[in-house]
């Protein structure tokens, strides 16, 4: 046992006499001094000697541009006079329409690395893609530093080959044309950075950057490889909530996805909805993409809604979608809608043309910590009364109306894995008829506008709602609490006499959401002021693919 704690002690007497030595600066010290003296430290405590710590110390300050140090070693410890901080002013390149760079900055290897990067590229974005540099003199005058570069351009590079793997039952050609890249095109890295961006942007297959390009022999020409992992076919959505005190409490909504249908990228969505007790929605929307313009989506809809005590509903919308940048899109639509109504009051036609604007830069589209969402629409339509004997239907003959709506949604990291979440949102109608029609307005409440309220139970003229989120993230999902309101206005009758009613509702409440790529289900609890703690409004949301 006394043996044991001589070696023991031994071990700690000659860890000390390794990790203890004294780093000593003599004249101007570097601006790096802290980070030299902490690697050095390190470099000790594997049992380097001090002359390997003097020779390590001087290739680590020439790298931060101490050319001129001068570093010794005495039996306390290691010394370093560091001198003078050389400069690198700038970067001249011997070659013909190739600018040099002004870089006043550190001569380290870093900014000089860099330097050349920056120069490369540009020399690439003219076609030249396997450009290659390499320094052939560094003139110093004093602290300061010119490199001389020598760049060899090499012929340009051409397109050969799209080639893709991964893909089974999807039409290559499809995914060819979806490809902002074709045979022939001059490679350079904003082709390639484009053409990865389209690959990402594809609906019916994950992109797995990154993309591969291949040179081929003589490098005049090389092959572009994408590879993809095709998304699964059949994809059902539902969820169901519960309403406290009601007994028709429980509403529902189901949503049925067949996607890339015979390969070619084309889907059917059939959703289902119980939005409240007599209402119900029925939503039929076919896509495909087309190469009219470019790269776009066509919808087309046929949709119903029974709110059977106050109109019934059939609308058909057709729209058109296309990608303006890598990271905008824009839509046009054109949509005819009958109206009914439940009461002896005249029925409509309304013709529609609308116009969308929307902005997605998400970190991760699952389960964003970052990024911004941004989209607008606005609709000009054109309400045709039926004309009958009552004089309701005589009186509002026609009317021409503007519908926008606005949506900003941003995410933002607050600590390690919590996430802030903010949405707003805008939606107005601005029509000359004193008192719209229920169909006509925007119905808020339950999940997309104010939680912890029933759906639907109020309808506003103009609104506006938003929702604020804390998210605690995890591989799998997130952990969440939020606070959502909504402004409203609407007319309302009085004493014969039409008036605006505002009103402010809130909700709060807790949640949880699980996800992957093939499925996900969302839990949550809402509550108003006025709704008892014990009897939350409940809402389950599930997602899962075949």
């Amino acid at each position: 046992m006394k043996h044991r704690k001589q070696t023991i002690c031994l071990c700690l007497m000659l860890v000390a006499s390794t990790t203890t030595a004294e780093v000593r600066f003599v004249g101007s010290r570097p601006e790096t001094r802290t980070r030299l003296s902490h690697r050095l430290e390190q470099l000790a405590r594997t049992g380097a000697s001090q002359s390997d710590q003097a020779d390590s110390a001087v290739t680590w300050l020439a790298a931060d541009g101490y050319l001129d140090a001068q570093v010794s070693s005495d039996s306390a410890g290691v010394i370093i006079e560091a001198g003078t901080r050389l400069w690198l002013d700038s970067v001249v390149v011997e070659a013909p329409l190739v600018r040099s760079l002004v870089v006043d900055a550190p001569f380290t290897a870093q900014t000089l690395e860099h330097a050349v990067d920056r120069i490369l590229a540009e020399v690439r974005q003219d076609g030249h893609y396997y450009a290659t540099g390499r320094m052939s003199e560094f003139r110093r005058a004093h602290s300061h530093v010119t490199a001389v570069l020598r760049v060899n351009p090499g012929p340009p590079v051409l397109v050969a080959a799209i080639q893709t793997d991964g893909l089974n039952r999807t039409d290559e050609a499809t995914i060819d044309k979806l490809l902002e890249v074709k045979p022939g095109d001059t490679l350079t890295d904003k082709l390639t950075a484009r053409a990865a961006t389209s690959a990402d942007r594809i609906s019916f297959v994950d992109f797995l950057p990154p993309l591969e390009v291949n040179p081929r022999p003589g490098y005049l020409e090389a092959d572009l490889l994408f590879r993809f992992r095709e998304k699964r076919q059949v994809r059902i959505a539902g969820g169901a909530g519960y309403v406290p005190n009601d007994p028709h409490g429980l509403v529902w909504n189901l949503d049925l996805v067949l996607r890339n249908l015979l390969g070619k990228g084309r889907q059917v969505n059939l959703k289902s909805e119980r939005r409240e007790a007599g209402r119900t929605v029925l939503n039929l929307r076919y896509r495909q993409p087309v190469f009219w313009l470019g790269s776009g989506n066509l919808h087309l809809d046929l949709a119903t809604r029974d709110y059977r005590d106050q109109f019934y509903e059939f609308a058909v919308d057709g729209r058109y979608g296309a990608d303006v940048s890598s990271n905008v899109d824009a839509g046009l639509h054109l949509a005819w809608k009958r109206v009914e109504p439940a009461t002896s009051e005249a029925g409509f036609s309304k013709y529609t043309i609308g116009f969308e604007l929307g902005r997605p830069v998400l970190d991760d589209p699952l389960n964003p910590s970052s990024g911004i969402e941004i989209s607008w629409q606005i609709d000009y339509s054109y309400r045709q009364y039926t004309l009958n004997s009552s004089t309701s239907g005589l009186e509002r003959s026609s009317l021409n109306e503007t519908r926008n709506h606005v949506s900003i949604k941003t995410w933002y990291p607050l600590l390690r894995s919590l996430v802030g979440y903010l949405g707003v949102s805008y939606a107005g109608l601005e029509t000359a008829e004193e008192l719209p029609p229920l169909s006509e307005l925007t119905l808020v409440g339950g999940p997309g506008t104010i939680r912890g309220y029933r759906n639907e139970q109020f309808a506003a003229q103009r609104t506006t709602y938003g929702t604020l989120e804390s998210r605690l993230r995890f591989n799998a999902g997130y952990l969440f609490a939020f606070y959502d309101g909504a402004y409203m206005n609407f007319p309302s009758v009085e004493n014969d006499d039409v008036r605006t009613v505002e009103l402010y509702r809130s909700g709060f409440g807790i949640g949880l959401t699980l996800l992957d790529n093939a499925r996900s289900l969302t839990l949550s609890a809402g509550w108003n002021r006025r709704l008892p703690f014990d009897e939350p409004m409940l809402s389950v949301q599930i997602a899962s693919e075949f």
